[in-house]
């Protein structure tokens, strides 16, 4: 922080969330908007020499994924505090994100109510935790069983292919929104349908409904 002033980027590609969150904390007399990304390869190009310290990421930008981001460029930058930002629930994305060295996860459902609570805490060096995931890390903690459900062996970017089959999305839309070819979607489907011992696309999609994987 300089002089008590909490230094904060965003990165989303929707201009309505940018200018929605940066209306909201500059509310706060400690925190200043010092710089706003809509892609991936800008937030990269710059983010090594950057004077912020606090970044609210997207966890879905069009040309990157923010936990793999967030893996990226921590190890670069191990003091960068990054708050990510997500339209997935907390119990479907919160730890994955968490584990990858995120110091927070706020979906966007409850934007107005945490942003600027997870920001404050993230940037005193704490984890924001909000009672939400708080209440699925002790369920977690209790449980007497310690078989993970299948699709917590997936790699982030399966996780992101099959969230988006859960969707209903096609292997056409899912290249188009990934940025990838239709082979390299079908490559993906493979390894998910390998990893999760399952044989068809159909039971693929069933298992992201029914776990509520929606993209």
């Amino acid at each position: 922080m300089t002089n008590n002033i909490i230094l904060v980027a965003i990165a989303d590609d929707h201009p309505v969330v940018r200018l929605g969150a940066q209306t909201l904390l500059e509310k706060h007399s400690r925190i200043r908007i010092h710089k706003e990304y809509s892609d991936a390869a800008t937030l990269i190009k710059e983010f090594s020499t950057a004077q912020w310290e606090v970044l609210i990421l997207d966890i879905d930008l069009k040309d990157g994924n923010g936990v793999e981001l967030t893996k990226q460029m921590l190890q670069q930058r191990p003091e960068l505090k990054i708050l990510i930002l997500s339209i997935y629930p907390e119990s479907k994305y919160a730890l994955r994100a968490m584990k990858a060295g995120a110091k927070g996860y706020v979906n966007k459902d409850s934007l107005l109510d945490k942003l600027e609570d997870a920001v404050i805490q993230v940037a005193s060096g704490k984890l924001y935790v909000s009672a939400e995931l708080s209440q699925i890390l002790a369920m977690k903690a209790v449980q007497k069983t310690n078989v993970e459900e299948s699709h917590q062996i997936l790699s982030d970017r399966e996780m992101q292919v099959l969230c988006l089959y859960g969707a209903g999305k096609s292997n056409q839309e899912i290249a188009e929104q990934l940025y990838i070819s239709k082979k390299t979607v079908s490559t993906y489907r493979g390894r998910i349908l390998g990893k999760m011992k399952l044989k068809t696309t159909s039971e693929l999609i069933s298992y992201a409904i029914q776990h509520q994987l929606l993209a």
